[in-house]
């Protein structure tokens, strides 16, 4: 069976990642366009209250998304907990396996 490497870099996925955000913005754009007369719909109130909370509960959902990689590459990839790492470079955060995982992880 051939074995090659199947990587990105964390460049590549930020670069991917900004480029998904133009799609969800002309989304967000329709959703106003079409219901801009539904004061409900297109009104938001900020505080900073809310701001805090959107704070906390985005930083848990990345912590939380991570947490399944590494849950989901031990499992699918037989390999212990301990070798999966888990931290933060270039103010990404990143679940790694050290050690190699097969294509069905």
């Amino acid at each position: 069976m051939m074995k090659r490497e199947l990587t990105l870099s964390i460049a590549r996925a930020n670069l991917l990642g900004a480029l998904m955000i133009i799609p969800t913005l002309l989304l967000g754009l329709l959703y106003l366009f079409i219901w801009a007369s539904n004061s409900e719909a297109t009104s938001i109130t900020f505080s900073p209250s809310k701001l805090l909370l959107f704070l906390v509960i985005a930083f848990l959902g990345i912590i939380l998304h991570e947490l399944i990689h590494g849950l989901t590459w031990a499992w699918l990839g037989r390999q212990p907990f301990g070798v999966i790492k888990f931290g933060f470079k270039s103010l990404t955060p990143y679940a790694h396996c050290t050690v190699p995982l097969p294509a069905r992880a």
